[in-house]
């Protein structure tokens, strides 16, 4: 039988569960900002990635009153506010010190797109480990589709790194395609990351 997936505004009660899928998929990226694992898995949180009380930006994927995943997204006409943060600039400076944060600061850079008026960019999707095969992508995908066609946006565009292939299968199966390709091979070591492919939908 066919497990029922909805997608929700994402909820404070949801933060803990995003914050542990993000975690299983994620943290270990951060190993150029910090070598320190506790620090690895508490980036989000202190730096604030995540904006659960916008309403407009991120989204729950619930099978059975679980958070089984969870979508960003960011577009033109989006709510205009800072996401919280758990972490005054005194105290991110205390825990990571000023080099970390320069690197911070730059890994973000480098992943950061400017949205387009008629576009919506997807910024995270992440899928627990245990729920994986099961939909719950292509579920979020299609979810971002009719929220785009709901407020009149024409294109769906993300960003997919090159090592992570299955994805980037998911995204082609969804209708998108590359538009475009960066290398960051001097990332490599420190992040696993060697570059990163832009991908495109037209609705």
């Amino acid at each position: 039988m066919e497990q029922k997936i909805s997608v929700n505004p994402s909820t404070p009660a949801h933060y803990k569960d995003i914050l542990n899928i993000f975690n299983e998929g994620f943290s270990s990226k951060f190993n150029y900002v910090t070598r320190k694992i506790d620090q690895q898995l508490s980036f989000a949180r202190d730096f604030g990635l995540f904006d659960i009380e916008a309403g407009d930006r991120e989204f729950s994927a619930i099978i059975d009153g679980r958070v089984l995943g969870f979508l960003s997204l960011r577009f033109a006409r989006q709510s205009k506010r800072k996401a919280p943060r758990t972490l005054s600039n005194r105290e991110l400076f205390r825990k990571y010190g000023l080099i970390s944060i320069i690197k911070a600061i730059s890994f973000v850079m480098i992943f950061y797109h400017k949205v387009k008026e008629d576009e919506l960019y997807i910024d995270t999707v992440g899928v627990a480990v245990e729920a994986r095969g099961q939909g719950i992508g292509t579920h979020l995908l299609d979810f971002s589709e009719a929220f785009a066609k709901e407020r009149g946006l024409r294109t769906l565009t993300l960003m997919v790194i090159y090592e992570n292939p299955k994805a980037k299968a998911l995204y082609e199966r969804c209708g998108y395609r590359v538009k475009s390709s960066h290398s960051l091979m001097w990332m490599k070591r420190s992040t696993g990351i060697s570059g990163a492919y832009y991908m495109v939908r037209n609705l």
